[in-house]
């Protein structure tokens, strides 16, 4: 018995724990992994709180640590974690802090460490390098409960990747191969975990979303338009929307695949924003990982692609899995310089509850209309005393007006951008507008300037 304790604390032998916890520290759930390290049943820990299986700060520092912590931060630290028994062991915790509902919570990925000399972080936080924050995933199989498919066989492996991904001119060895592919799709973006235990090279189609290629394991590289780019643990390789790809897999490479819509990403900056994005999103091919804004793209993935694992019989679980969605979607538009720096500058939105958020996507997405604000309550899922109040509270302005002005930004767009068929009445009802005095009203309000002035500028 007592060897086989050692063995499950053996670092790197096990999965990283995995748990919620609210601003005050309560546990709301955890996984299995997490009880077998700690040494405590499910229900016992659900009992405690962090302060108590934790011997870094004292309970006031963490308490004002998750207190001013804001939506859609992720810190890398070390720690040391006391079992039920009284021993400890050192731990490196990657946690991201989320809004769920009108509260905060904390998604949390504990690894056990082999050093045991080292002290707690009590003060600033200490970054630990992305190799070593990957070590746990080496060797482990990702998103196993979306399993698309697993073959050894060489006509399997073509007929399934045929059929699943309309691969074409795959390059397989004469040797046994083991391919698996894993992939859950979710309502903004598809997850994707691919092994393989042998040499491949394949061609893949266009398709209409960014693929993101991150390396867990080994090596890869993927040519665009004739261009060569490697995936490793430095590089990831963004492949673009409407341009086919050829993939080569090096022997023994584990990878997390990340696909996303443009459409889902301008939706999200408008809505983070409150204004429709005039260009077009795009992505340098080649993502640096050795960025801070590369790996908490990738950090947010891996917690979403464990709460996809995560087992629990409340609610939260699936709550949890849309807010790292979002956090994914906001992480994916964060690697961009232009857009971060932008976003930086409205870091107030990002902490917003999510209701004001689920309302502001809706508004950004419906522009083109009035959407009564009984609607818009059933979007958001509280009353409407609570989404006038949060609008006011984290945005200055009602949720109409919020409307208004993203409807009146659109409208500004056409008028600069014209077409010979582009007039001042034709864009007022485009942008939901069926009385033009009104229109040009709040126009000049906004802008400063008749919205034929507009128009005749950009003639």
């Amino acid at each position: 018995m007592k060897k086989d304790e050692d063995k499950r604390h053996t670092p790197g032998n096990s999965p990283p724990g995995f748990f919620v916890h609210d601003e005050q520290g309560r546990f709301i759930d955890v996984n299995e992994q997490s009880c077998i390290d700690l040494g405590y049943s499910r229900e016992e820990l659900l009992s405690l709180t962090i302060n108590d299986i934790s011997r870094g700060a004292n309970p006031e520092e963490n308490a004002e640590k998750w207190r001013n912590a804001p939506a859609g931060l992720t810190m890398t630290f070390r720690e040391i974690a006391l079992r039920k028994n009284g021993s400890t062991y050192p731990v490196e915790i990657n946690f991201t802090c989320q809004a769920l509902g009108e509260r905060k919570i904390f998604v949390g990925l504990a690894r056990q460490l082999g050093d045991d000399t080292f002290q707690p972080n009590t003060g600033e936080v200490r970054r630990v390098s992305l190799p070593d924050s990957l070590s746990s995933y080496r060797d482990r199989e990702l998103l196993g409960r979306f399993s698309t498919f697993r073959a050894t066989d060489l006509e399997q492996i073509r007929a399934n990747m045929s059929r699943f991904f309309s691969a074409t001119e795959l390059d397989l060895p004469s040797t046994p191969l083991d391919l698996r592919v894993n992939m859950a799709t979710l309502t903004d973006i598809d997850l994707m975990y691919v092994s393989t235990s042998a040499d491949i090279i394949f061609n893949l189609p266009a398709i209409d979303q960014f693929c993101m290629q991150f390396s867990l394991r080994g090596s890869a590289a993927t040519r665009i338009a004739g261009v060569i780019h490697d995936v490793n643990e430095r590089h990831a390789c963004i492949v673009p929307p409407r341009l086919p790809s050829c993939l080569k897999f090096d022997s023994g490479h584990h990878r997390l695949g990340l696909r996303i819509s443009p459409e889902t990403l301008k939706r999200k900056l408008g809505a983070l924003t409150g204004e429709s994005p005039n260009e077009d999103i795009s992505f340098d091919p080649l993502l640096d990982m050795t960025q801070e804004q590369s790996q908490h793209l990738l950090y947010t993935s891996l917690f979403l692609a464990e709460a996809l694992a995560w087992s629990s019989s409340t609610d939260i679980p699936s709550l949890v899995v849309r807010e790292l969605e979002q956090a994914v979607v906001v992480a994916a538009l964060v690697i961009d310089r232009d857009i971060s720096r932008k976003l930086l500058q409205r870091t107030a939105l990002l902490t917003a509850p999510h209701h004001v958020r689920v309302a502001e996507e809706y508004l950004s997405a419906n522009w083109d209309r009035l959407v009564p604000i009984e609607e818009l309550v059933a979007v958001s899922g509280v009353g409407m005393r609570t989404l006038f109040r949060s609008f006011n509270q984290h945005r200055g302005q009602s949720p109409m007006q919020f409307a208004r002005l993203i409807r009146l930004r659109r409208a500004q767009e056409l008028l600069s951008s014209p077409t010979p068929e582009t007039t001042v009445l034709g864009t007022a009802l485009a942008c939901g507008y069926s009385n033009s005095g009104h229109f040009a009203r709040q126009y000049f309000n906004a802008f400063g300037e008749r919205p034929y002035q507009t128009l005749a500028r950009h003639r």
